[in-house]
């Protein structure tokens, strides 16, 4: 199985979806989602390494998940990461989304 992935950072990271399923939660219940990404290998780097596939993802969570929503196969492209946490923003991994400042 799996292993969930453990970080020591001491920072945090906020998504932004372009999810439609994902933006109709947060509007219902009208505050933000903790999440994470999962990656199939802990030790993994690549990004093609994460889970994509809601029945793949079934098949190594369903027992110690509470709800599985299956809103079809995820992108490939990574997010884009930007660290707020100095004077200067900085984009640490350019992927998917525009940033605007």
């Amino acid at each position: 199985m799996p292993k969930l992935f453990k970080n020591r950072k001491r920072t945090i990271g906020i998504r932004i979806p372009d999810n439609k399923i994902a933006l109709a939660l947060v509007e219902e219940m009208g505050r933000p989602i903790l999440s994470t990404s999962l990656k199939m290998d802990s030790e993994a780097d690549d990004f093609d390494e994460y889970f994509t596939d809601p029945q793949e993802f079934r098949e190594h969570f369903e027992k110690i998940t509470d709800l599985i929503i299956d809103g079809g196969m995820g992108g490939q492209e990574p997010s884009t990461l930007v660290d707020c946490s100095k004077d200067e923003v900085e984009i640490i991994r350019q992927g998917a989304g525009v940033l605007k400042v």
